[in-house]
Protein backbone atom coordinates (compact mmCIF):
# COMPACT_ATOMS: atom_id res chain seq x y z
CA UNK A 1 0.00 0.00 0.00
CA UNK A 2 1.07 3.57 -0.64
CA UNK A 3 -0.04 6.99 0.54
CA UNK A 4 -0.63 9.84 -1.89
CA UNK A 5 -1.60 13.51 -2.13
CA UNK A 6 -4.41 15.19 -4.05
CA UNK A 7 -3.76 14.79 -7.77
CA UNK A 8 -5.45 18.10 -8.61
CA UNK A 9 -3.96 20.60 -6.14
CA UNK A 10 -1.14 18.45 -4.62
CA UNK A 11 -2.31 19.13 -1.08
CA UNK A 12 -1.79 16.47 1.58
CA UNK A 13 -4.59 17.82 3.78
CA UNK A 14 -7.64 15.55 3.68
CA UNK A 15 -10.39 14.10 5.84
CA UNK A 16 -11.73 10.55 5.70
CA UNK A 17 -15.32 10.52 4.43
CA UNK A 18 -15.87 6.78 4.05
CA UNK A 19 -14.21 3.49 5.00
CA UNK A 20 -15.31 0.40 3.11
CA UNK A 21 -14.13 -3.03 2.05
CA UNK A 22 -14.46 -4.53 -1.43
CA UNK A 23 -18.22 -5.16 -1.66
CA UNK A 24 -18.27 -5.87 -5.39
CA UNK A 25 -15.85 -8.78 -5.75
CA UNK A 26 -14.71 -9.47 -2.14
CA UNK A 27 -11.16 -9.97 -3.36
CA UNK A 28 -9.92 -9.19 0.15
CA UNK A 29 -11.23 -8.30 3.60
CA UNK A 30 -9.15 -5.10 3.78
CA UNK A 31 -10.90 -1.85 4.61
CA UNK A 32 -10.08 1.14 2.40
CA UNK A 33 -10.49 4.84 3.16
CA UNK A 34 -11.86 7.45 0.77
CA UNK A 35 -10.77 10.97 1.66
CA UNK A 36 -11.75 14.48 0.57
CA UNK A 37 -9.08 17.10 -0.08
CA UNK A 38 -9.52 20.01 2.32
CA UNK A 39 -8.21 22.49 -0.27
CA UNK A 40 -9.96 21.61 -3.56
CA UNK A 41 -12.57 19.01 -2.58
CA UNK A 42 -11.39 16.16 -4.80
CA UNK A 43 -12.14 12.72 -3.32
CA UNK A 44 -9.65 9.88 -3.62
CA UNK A 45 -8.53 6.59 -2.09
CA UNK A 46 -5.75 7.00 0.49
CA UNK A 47 -3.83 4.89 1.25
CA UNK A 48 -4.20 2.79 -1.89
CA UNK A 49 -2.63 -0.29 -3.51
CA UNK A 50 0.70 0.44 -5.17
CA UNK A 51 0.99 0.03 -8.95
CA UNK A 52 2.60 -3.38 -8.55
CA UNK A 53 -0.28 -4.48 -6.26
CA UNK A 54 -3.37 -3.15 -8.01
CA UNK A 55 -3.59 -6.04 -10.48
CA UNK A 56 -4.46 -8.38 -7.62
CA UNK A 57 -7.79 -6.55 -7.25
CA UNK A 58 -8.83 -7.11 -10.89
CA UNK A 59 -9.67 -10.82 -11.20
CA UNK A 60 -10.78 -12.23 -14.55
CA UNK A 61 -14.44 -12.01 -13.51
CA UNK A 62 -14.11 -8.20 -13.61
CA UNK A 63 -14.04 -8.41 -17.43
CA UNK A 64 -17.23 -10.21 -18.54
CA UNK A 65 -17.38 -11.10 -22.25
CA UNK A 66 -19.47 -8.98 -24.61
CA UNK A 67 -23.03 -10.24 -24.81
CA UNK A 68 -24.25 -11.28 -28.23
CA UNK A 69 -26.16 -8.54 -29.99
CA UNK A 70 -28.84 -8.80 -32.62
CA UNK A 71 -28.27 -5.38 -34.17
CA UNK A 72 -27.01 -6.91 -37.41
CA UNK A 73 -30.30 -8.78 -37.80
CA UNK A 74 -32.48 -5.78 -37.02
CA UNK A 75 -34.97 -4.84 -39.73
CA UNK A 76 -33.40 -2.95 -42.61
CA UNK A 77 -35.61 0.08 -41.93
CA UNK A 78 -34.37 0.27 -38.31
CA UNK A 79 -30.73 0.07 -39.41
CA UNK A 80 -31.45 2.73 -42.02
CA UNK A 81 -32.93 5.14 -39.48
CA UNK A 82 -29.92 4.72 -37.17
CA UNK A 83 -27.54 5.44 -40.04
CA UNK A 84 -29.50 8.47 -41.22
CA UNK A 85 -29.47 9.88 -37.67
CA UNK A 86 -25.68 9.55 -37.59
CA UNK A 87 -25.30 11.23 -40.97
CA UNK A 88 -27.84 14.02 -40.52
CA UNK A 89 -27.17 15.04 -36.90
CA UNK A 90 -23.69 13.80 -35.99
CA UNK A 91 -21.73 14.45 -39.19
CA UNK A 92 -21.01 10.86 -40.24
CA UNK A 93 -19.98 10.33 -43.87
CA UNK A 94 -22.62 8.88 -46.17
CA UNK A 95 -24.42 9.22 -49.47
CA UNK A 96 -24.66 12.86 -50.48
CA UNK A 97 -28.25 14.03 -50.85
CA UNK A 98 -29.57 17.21 -52.47
CA UNK A 99 -30.03 19.92 -49.89
CA UNK A 100 -33.82 19.83 -49.95
CA UNK A 101 -33.93 16.06 -49.47
CA UNK A 102 -31.52 16.27 -46.55
CA UNK A 103 -33.63 19.02 -44.95
CA UNK A 104 -36.80 16.96 -45.25
CA UNK A 105 -35.12 13.88 -43.84
CA UNK A 106 -33.72 15.87 -40.91
CA UNK A 107 -37.18 17.27 -40.20
CA UNK A 108 -38.73 13.79 -40.21
CA UNK A 109 -35.98 12.32 -38.04
CA UNK A 110 -35.81 15.17 -35.52
CA UNK A 111 -38.42 13.72 -33.10
CA UNK A 112 -36.59 10.36 -33.08
CA UNK A 113 -33.28 12.11 -32.30
CA UNK A 114 -34.87 13.96 -29.38
CA UNK A 115 -36.51 10.76 -28.10
CA UNK A 116 -33.24 8.85 -28.17
CA UNK A 117 -31.25 11.57 -26.43
CA UNK A 118 -33.97 12.03 -23.80
CA UNK A 119 -33.62 8.32 -23.01
CA UNK A 120 -29.84 8.62 -22.81
CA UNK A 121 -28.79 7.32 -26.24
CA UNK A 122 -26.16 9.76 -27.49
CA UNK A 123 -23.98 9.12 -30.54
CA UNK A 124 -20.44 10.47 -30.69
CA UNK A 125 -20.00 13.27 -33.25
CA UNK A 126 -17.81 12.39 -36.23
CA UNK A 127 -14.39 13.99 -36.18
CA UNK A 128 -11.60 14.25 -38.77
CA UNK A 129 -10.60 10.97 -40.40
CA UNK A 130 -12.57 8.90 -37.92
CA UNK A 131 -9.72 7.48 -35.81
CA UNK A 132 -10.86 6.68 -32.28
CA UNK A 133 -8.94 5.49 -29.21
CA UNK A 134 -10.74 3.88 -26.28
CA UNK A 135 -8.62 4.16 -23.11
CA UNK A 136 -9.50 1.21 -20.91
CA UNK A 137 -11.44 -0.53 -23.68
CA UNK A 138 -12.12 -3.67 -21.64
CA UNK A 139 -13.33 -6.52 -23.82
CA UNK A 140 -14.02 -4.22 -26.76
CA UNK A 141 -17.79 -3.85 -26.79
CA UNK A 142 -17.78 -0.09 -27.38
CA UNK A 143 -15.08 -0.38 -30.05
CA UNK A 144 -17.11 -3.01 -31.91
CA UNK A 145 -20.10 -0.67 -32.06
CA UNK A 146 -17.93 2.21 -33.27
CA UNK A 147 -16.25 0.02 -35.87
CA UNK A 148 -19.68 -0.94 -37.24
CA UNK A 149 -20.44 2.78 -37.51
CA UNK A 150 -17.36 3.36 -39.66
CA UNK A 151 -14.68 4.39 -37.17
CA UNK A 152 -11.07 3.19 -37.38
CA UNK A 153 -10.74 1.80 -33.87
CA UNK A 154 -7.85 1.44 -31.42
CA UNK A 155 -7.79 0.52 -27.75
CA UNK A 156 -5.64 0.45 -24.63
CA UNK A 157 -6.30 -2.18 -21.98
CA UNK A 158 -4.15 -3.28 -19.06
CA UNK A 159 -5.74 -6.75 -18.75
CA UNK A 160 -4.25 -9.26 -21.19
CA UNK A 161 -7.38 -11.40 -21.10
CA UNK A 162 -9.70 -8.47 -21.84
CA UNK A 163 -7.35 -7.16 -24.54
CA UNK A 164 -7.31 -10.55 -26.28
CA UNK A 165 -11.11 -10.61 -26.27
CA UNK A 166 -11.17 -7.11 -27.77
CA UNK A 167 -8.73 -8.19 -30.51
CA UNK A 168 -11.03 -11.05 -31.41
CA UNK A 169 -13.85 -8.52 -31.84
CA UNK A 170 -12.18 -5.65 -33.69
CA UNK A 171 -8.73 -6.76 -34.85
CA UNK A 172 -5.12 -6.33 -33.82
CA UNK A 173 -5.26 -2.64 -32.86
CA UNK A 174 -5.41 -3.13 -29.08
CA UNK A 175 -2.39 -2.23 -26.95
CA UNK A 176 -1.96 -4.25 -23.78
CA UNK A 177 -0.55 -1.84 -21.24
CA UNK A 178 -1.09 1.76 -20.17
CA UNK A 179 -1.25 5.19 -21.76
CA UNK A 180 2.40 5.67 -20.91
CA UNK A 181 3.48 2.50 -22.75
CA UNK A 182 1.16 2.93 -25.76
CA UNK A 183 3.05 3.17 -29.09
CA UNK A 184 0.76 5.74 -30.73
CA UNK A 185 2.21 8.91 -32.25
CA UNK A 186 1.21 12.41 -31.15
CA UNK A 187 -1.86 13.81 -32.87
CA UNK A 188 -3.03 10.41 -34.11
CA UNK A 189 -6.64 10.42 -32.94
CA UNK A 190 -9.74 12.43 -33.75
CA UNK A 191 -11.72 11.06 -30.81
CA UNK A 192 -10.47 9.69 -27.47
CA UNK A 193 -12.88 7.93 -25.13
CA UNK A 194 -12.35 7.43 -21.40
CA UNK A 195 -15.48 5.52 -20.43
CA UNK A 196 -15.31 4.68 -16.72
CA UNK A 197 -11.52 4.50 -16.85
CA UNK A 198 -10.29 7.86 -15.47
CA UNK A 199 -11.32 6.94 -11.93
CA UNK A 200 -9.10 3.84 -12.09
CA UNK A 201 -5.87 5.67 -12.96
CA UNK A 202 -3.13 6.56 -10.47
CA UNK A 203 -2.77 10.11 -11.81
CA UNK A 204 -5.71 11.53 -13.78
CA UNK A 205 -3.71 14.69 -14.52
CA UNK A 206 -0.83 12.76 -16.09
CA UNK A 207 -3.27 10.61 -18.05
CA UNK A 208 -5.14 13.60 -19.46
CA UNK A 209 -1.90 15.31 -20.48
CA UNK A 210 -0.97 12.17 -22.40
CA UNK A 211 -4.41 12.05 -24.00
CA UNK A 212 -4.02 15.69 -25.04
CA UNK A 213 -0.81 14.82 -26.88
CA UNK A 214 -2.52 11.93 -28.70
CA UNK A 215 -5.45 14.07 -29.88
CA UNK A 216 -5.37 15.97 -33.15
CA UNK A 217 -5.76 19.74 -32.87
CA UNK A 218 -9.48 19.48 -33.68
CA UNK A 219 -9.89 16.23 -31.76
CA UNK A 220 -12.55 15.54 -29.15
CA UNK A 221 -12.17 13.95 -25.70
CA UNK A 222 -15.21 12.26 -24.16
CA UNK A 223 -14.89 11.34 -20.48
CA UNK A 224 -17.51 9.41 -18.52
CA UNK A 225 -17.07 8.85 -14.77
CA UNK A 226 -19.34 8.04 -11.82
CA UNK A 227 -20.93 11.14 -10.33
CA UNK A 228 -20.23 11.44 -6.61
CA UNK A 229 -22.62 14.41 -6.65
CA UNK A 230 -25.49 12.26 -7.96
CA UNK A 231 -28.87 11.65 -6.39
CA UNK A 232 -27.95 7.97 -6.11
CA UNK A 233 -24.82 8.70 -4.09
CA UNK A 234 -26.89 10.90 -1.75
CA UNK A 235 -29.64 8.28 -1.39
CA UNK A 236 -27.51 5.18 -0.90
CA UNK A 237 -24.54 6.80 0.88
CA UNK A 238 -22.00 4.09 1.80
CA UNK A 239 -23.93 1.52 -0.23
CA UNK A 240 -23.58 3.44 -3.49
CA UNK A 241 -22.36 1.01 -6.15
CA UNK A 242 -19.66 3.29 -7.56
CA UNK A 243 -17.47 3.63 -4.48
CA UNK A 244 -15.87 0.33 -5.51
CA UNK A 245 -12.64 0.42 -3.47
CA UNK A 246 -9.84 -0.27 -4.19
CA UNK A 247 -10.40 -0.17 -7.98
CA UNK A 248 -11.86 3.34 -8.06
CA UNK A 249 -8.98 5.55 -6.97
CA UNK A 250 -10.76 8.90 -7.58
CA UNK A 251 -14.30 10.21 -7.30
CA UNK A 252 -15.57 13.22 -9.24
CA UNK A 253 -18.48 15.61 -9.20
CA UNK A 254 -19.06 18.02 -12.09
CA UNK A 255 -17.13 20.86 -10.50
CA UNK A 256 -14.02 18.81 -9.79
CA UNK A 257 -14.04 17.06 -13.17
CA UNK A 258 -14.28 20.37 -15.05
CA UNK A 259 -11.52 21.82 -12.83
CA UNK A 260 -9.29 18.83 -13.60
CA UNK A 261 -9.82 19.13 -17.35
CA UNK A 262 -9.18 22.88 -17.27
CA UNK A 263 -6.04 22.36 -15.18
CA UNK A 264 -4.45 20.16 -17.86
CA UNK A 265 -5.47 22.37 -20.78
CA UNK A 266 -8.90 21.24 -21.97
CA UNK A 267 -11.94 23.37 -22.64
CA UNK A 268 -15.30 21.78 -21.82
CA UNK A 269 -17.87 22.03 -24.61
CA UNK A 270 -20.72 20.01 -23.13
CA UNK A 271 -21.56 18.23 -19.89
CA UNK A 272 -24.49 16.01 -18.97
CA UNK A 273 -25.36 13.32 -16.43
CA UNK A 274 -26.72 9.84 -17.09
CA UNK A 275 -30.33 8.68 -16.99
CA UNK A 276 -29.83 4.90 -16.84
CA UNK A 277 -31.19 2.68 -14.09
CA UNK A 278 -28.58 -0.11 -13.99
CA UNK A 279 -26.50 1.37 -11.17
CA UNK A 280 -29.54 2.51 -9.20
CA UNK A 281 -30.80 -1.08 -9.06
CA UNK A 282 -27.27 -2.34 -8.25
CA UNK A 283 -27.00 0.13 -5.36
CA UNK A 284 -30.43 -0.87 -4.06
CA UNK A 285 -29.50 -4.55 -4.23
CA UNK A 286 -26.29 -3.86 -2.32
CA UNK A 287 -28.17 -1.93 0.37
CA UNK A 288 -30.80 -4.63 0.84
CA UNK A 289 -28.28 -7.48 0.78
CA UNK A 290 -25.77 -6.04 3.22
CA UNK A 291 -28.16 -4.15 5.49
CA UNK A 292 -31.19 -6.44 5.65
CA UNK A 293 -30.08 -9.71 4.04
CA UNK A 294 -32.82 -9.45 1.40
CA UNK A 295 -33.06 -9.34 -2.39
CA UNK A 296 -34.86 -6.89 -4.66
CA UNK A 297 -38.39 -8.10 -5.30
CA UNK A 298 -40.24 -7.52 -8.58
CA UNK A 299 -37.15 -5.88 -10.12
CA UNK A 300 -38.84 -5.24 -13.48
CA UNK A 301 -41.72 -3.36 -11.92
CA UNK A 302 -39.34 -1.48 -9.66
CA UNK A 303 -37.19 -0.53 -12.63
CA UNK A 304 -40.12 0.63 -14.75
CA UNK A 305 -42.22 2.51 -12.24
CA UNK A 306 -39.65 3.77 -9.71
CA UNK A 307 -36.08 3.73 -10.99
CA UNK A 308 -36.75 4.83 -14.56
CA UNK A 309 -38.73 8.02 -13.84
CA UNK A 310 -36.49 8.91 -10.90
CA UNK A 311 -33.28 8.42 -12.89
CA UNK A 312 -34.66 10.29 -15.91
CA UNK A 313 -35.56 13.27 -13.75
CA UNK A 314 -32.25 13.23 -11.85
CA UNK A 315 -30.17 12.83 -15.02
CA UNK A 316 -31.78 15.70 -16.89
CA UNK A 317 -31.55 17.88 -13.77
CA UNK A 318 -27.77 17.26 -13.58
CA UNK A 319 -27.77 14.70 -10.75
CA UNK A 320 -27.55 11.45 -12.73
CA UNK A 321 -25.43 8.49 -11.75
CA UNK A 322 -22.56 9.32 -14.11
CA UNK A 323 -21.05 12.41 -15.70
CA UNK A 324 -20.15 12.68 -19.38
CA UNK A 325 -18.00 15.59 -20.53
CA UNK A 326 -17.08 16.58 -24.09
CA UNK A 327 -13.84 18.58 -24.18
CA UNK A 328 -11.36 19.95 -26.72
CA UNK A 329 -7.82 21.21 -26.37
CA UNK A 330 -7.93 24.83 -25.27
Amino acid sequence: METTVCDLCKSDRANVVLSQRDLLLSVSDEEFSIVRCLDCGLMYLNPRPAPDEIGDYYPAVYYPPVAKRNGATAPKAVRGVKRWLLEDFYGYPGVQLPGWKRSIRRLVLWPEKIRREFRGTHAFPWRGQGRVLDVGCGVGGNLKTLQEQGWEVYGIEISEKAANHARALVGDTIHTGTLETAPFAAGTFDLVLMNHSLEHLFSPTDALRKVSSLLSDQGLLVVTVPNVGSLEAALFKSWWFHWDPPRHLYHFDKERLVALLSYVGFSVEQIRTGVGTTFFIASLERFLTHRWGRKVRVPRLLDRFVARPLCLAAGHAGYGTEITVYAVKA
